[in-house]
């Protein structure tokens, strides 16, 4: 039997904090019920080996979208506490959600200002 990890995430951004299952963040008091998105069926890159790649790029799209899908602006440190994923894989799920073939959702990025170069993110999904 496996144990099922649950803890509070307290972004520190005024909102309630966040509950944590197993690594996935969802609170349905702030966000309801997430919609899911469909993961890629494919991921591509110079890189990219399907064999290797596919489930832990489709875990990571996951748990990015679970956290940004109540459309709050957060850095690529805080997505990262929440999901434990590296801000390079953050950043470049947060691209794949823009896609065509992955629902061309809405990712807006604003530069911190004073903050040597801080960006934050905030998804908007598009739900037909």
């Amino acid at each position: 039997m496996s144990r099922i990890e649950q803890f509070t995430l307290d972004l520190g951004d005024g909102a309630p904090p966040l509950t944590v299952f197993d690594g996935k963040t969802f609170d349905s008091a702030r966000m309801g019920t997430p919609p899911r998105p469909r993961p890629p069926r494919t991921f591509d890159g110079r890189t990219y080996d399907a064999k290797e790649d596919r489930e832990r790029l489709a875990g990571q799209y996951e748990r990015v979208w679970n956290v940004m899908v109540d459309e709050k602006w957060r850095t690529l440190a805080q997505i990262a506490l929440a999901t434990n994923d590296p801000p390079a894989s953050i950043s470049a799920r947060l691209r794949d959600f823009r896609k065509g073939r992955n629902g061309s959702h809405r990712v807006d990025t604003k530069r911190v200002a004073g903050a040597n170069g801080l960006y934050i993110y905030r998804l908007t999904p598009h739900l037909p």
